[in-house]
């Protein structure tokens, strides 16, 4: 990389192969909302953390994913950091939590955690955003949350 990079970055969260914990609680059709917590953080090449910013974004579906694709929905809120190289790198762990009508709450049991490098962000041609993805697949399970 010859020159410094800062590109404002969106997280993409996929949750098209996240199973359903049962018939009546499937997250890509059956959800009222959901939130991501987590956080962001951004490493020089060496390890040392150079900032980051905490998650809690709360998404009522309706809103999130309006033509219900049940696939991934933006996180409203961008984030912008500087790559000095190819080797700074951005973390981003969290986790997904769905609710629905009947007041069930599911979790994601397996939090996400991913380390991205500047070649890991796309470019949504549709939307004209730089995104990374964060992807919730079939390995992770939701389970109910008892209040």
């Amino acid at each position: 990389m010859e020159t410094m990079m800062e590109p404002v970055i969106h997280l993409r969260v996929n949750y098209a192969n996240l199973p359903a914990p049962d018939d009546l609680h499937n997250p890509r059709s059956m959800s009222v909302g959901f939130h991501f917590t987590g956080s962001i953080k951004k490493f020089y090449c060496n390890g040392n953390e150079s900032g980051g910013f905490q998650i809690f974004q709360i998404m009522l579906t309706d809103d999130a994913d309006p033509d219900r694709t049940g696939k991934e929905v933006y996180i409203r809120q961008p984030y912008q950091f500087k790559f000095h190289n190819y080797n700074d790198y951005i973390r981003v762990i969290g986790d997904l939590e769905f609710w629905y009508y009947d007041s069930r709450t599911f979790t994601t049991l397996i939090s996400f955690a991913k380390d991205f490098y500047y070649k890991d962000i796309k470019l949504d041609v549709h939307e004209l955003r730089n995104y990374i993805e964060l992807e919730f697949g079939s390995d992770n399970k939701l389970v109910e949350i008892v209040k």
